[in-house]
């Protein structure tokens, strides 16, 4: 069976009456407890997992701009020589050539990813056989391929020097000093003489003696400037000049920058052609094909249901085939795609980003895919009559029950004591007569023995016990407990005259009356139904 007729399969409707079917068939004891509307709402979602296997084509527009030095001159010309004759694109020969320009010093590289759609019949892709080549031919455009005078020295290989100082002159007066070589001395203003640190300039210095006794403050000539209040400056040896800092004392400054020779005077290396004197330009396209994988995981249906991821992958199956749904062979496209794998493909083109017009280019595309429907259901515990859903993964080919919600969990804290109100009675269970709560439990226990006698819980009988009970609100969580483990039970206990006796006879004989009504509501009386009706009546 191929991808399709699987995936239709898959895609089948799903009603109400399937589910029940599925249900008595493979869960039987869950089914047992469940009332199920034949026109109960069917919620659906469908889970797509699919694996694509591709093929991608990405290109490249590359531009290489060098200085053209001479000894590059030969390997150059294997691009331009008969270049008038060659067609707008030219495969490389010899690619060795393009690593060795790219590796070139000062070599400039541009790169642009090619987005746009190329005539794949001036640049095909190469082929091994019915595979697509991992390495493919690089193309060359020879009229964007050239060489040409450096447009910034003309060819000349050297510009004047660009120093905002120098301005090509190399040599120049020092400005500081104006070419003497010597500036005014900063320590003193050129006059030669500092004023005394010691007086102060005052030329006399203060000291204190102790004359009968007393303290007395005396004046004395400074011994550092011998009363003259200055002193020698020493920076510049009293002459009042330095030499100039900026010209070292030459008068003259010459630039670190440019060449002082007469041919190259005030010039420097053309930072744009490095001296070559020409630039030239190679244009090419690359192509990169690779074979990659995707896996993705889309979901389509009803928003209300709920699952986890692993509960749907653990129903995948991996080692299904993959089909080749597409190809472009240099412009010749076959697709084989449906209306699943198309739109399967679209959603991987869509998340990777491919396109089968522009680049990146797909190129081929083979798909495995798997639906695994999942429905969600609303039912009747036939004991409770509360309302709880269930789910049903992977419905027609391995299904597996999902239990959202447990029916028979039992509330904290909740117990029922003896309450037996009529009305309350009368409004649960549908009771003719004010009912003891105890004759009431006895009553559900024989009408669930009744149901598992013949091994068979048909519907009928189910309805017809949840129409008699409504409701289990009144009784304690043991009581509840116990009806619940009668009905998981596989095997049941021997009923005992305990388990028979009511408060009065008429009750009891309400009772069988009520339990020979069940047991012919599915249109047949059953010999063991029988036999337990006759069981209960002598005990």
């Amino acid at each position: 069976m191929n991808l399709l007729s699987k995936a239709q399969r898959q895609l089948k409707e799903i009603t109400a009456k399937d589910i029940k079917d599925l249900l008595k068939n493979r869960y039987p004891n869950e089914y047992s407890k469940m009332l199920i509307d034949d026109n109960a709402m069917v919620k659906r979602k469908d889970y797509y997992i699919s694996h694509l296997e591709y093929t991608r084509a990405e290109r490249k527009f590359n531009l290489l701009v060098f200085p053209l030095f001479e000894k590059f001159q030969n390997q150059f010309r294997i691009f331009t020589d008969r270049i008038n004759s060659l067609h707008e694109q030219t495969v490389v020969r010899d690619e060795t050539l393009i690593e060795f320009f790219r590796g070139v010093n000062h070599v400039e590289i541009k790169e642009e990813n090619v987005y746009t759609s190329l005539d794949l019949s001036l640049y095909p892709f190469d082929m091994v056989g019915d595979s697509f080549a991992k390495k493919q031919s690089i193309f060359f455009f020879p009229k964007e391929t050239f060489e040409r005078s450096c447009p910034d020295c003309k060819g000349f290989r050297y510009v004047t020097c660009i120093d905002e100082e120098c301005k090509g002159r190399h040599e120049w007066k020092c400005d500081e000093c104006k070419g003497s070589g010597q500036v005014t001395c900063s320590r003193c203003d050129g006059r030669g003489r500092n004023r005394c640190s010691r007086c102060g300039g005052k030329g006399k210095v203060e000291k204190e003696e102790f004359r009968n006794g007393k303290s007395v403050k005396i004046k004395e000539q400074c011994s550092k400037c011998t009363g003259k209040g200055e002193t020698y400056c020493s920076k510049c040896k009293s002459s009042g000049k330095v030499t100039c800092g900026r010209c070292k004392g030459g008068g003259i400054i010459t630039c670190k920058y440019c060449y002082g020779d007469p041919q190259r005077k005030g010039m420097i290396d053309c930072p744009h052609c490095h001296t070559a004197g020409r630039i030239a330009q190679i244009k090419y396209l690359t192509t990169q094909v690779e074979r990659q994988k995707s896996e993705l995981f889309t979901e389509v249906g009803d928003k209300a249901i709920s699952i986890k991821k692993k509960n749907i992958q653990k129903h995948y199956i991996s080692n299904v085939s993959s089909e080749l749904i597409y190809e472009n062979i240099n412009g010749k496209i076959k697709n084989y795609t449906d209306n699943i794998s198309g739109n399967l493909l679209e959603k991987h083109q869509e998340n990777l980003k491919l396109s089968k017009i522009n680049y990146p280019l797909l190129l081929r595309a083979a798909i495995s895919y798997q639906i695994i429907p999942v429905i969600k259901i609303e039912y009747k515990h036939f004991l409770t009559n509360e309302t709880h859903s269930l789910i049903i993964v992977n419905f027609w080919d391995n299904p597996e029950l999902i239990m959202t919600t447990n029916a028979e969990k039992l509330s904290i804290g909740i117990g029922s004591t003896f309450r037996y109100i009529s009305n309350t009675f009368s409004k649960w269970f549908n009771t003719q007569n004010y009912k003891k709560k105890e004759d009431k439990r006895k009553e559900i226990k024989l009408m669930i023995y009744l149901i598992k006698a013949d091994g068979i819980n048909a519907e009928e009988e189910k309805q017809f016990l949840s129409r008699e009970i409504t409701s289990l609100s009144i009784f304690t969580n043991s009581e509840k407990k116990e009806f619940f483990n009668l009905m998981n039970a596989t095997t049941l206990s021997e009923l005992v005259k305990e388990d028979v006796e009511f408060s009065s006879e008429e009750i009891k004989q309400e009772v069988l009356n009520k339990l020979e009504e069940i047991a012919n509501v599915d249109g047949s009386f059953d010999t063991s139904e029988k036999i337990l009706i006759e069981k209960i009546r002598s005990l």
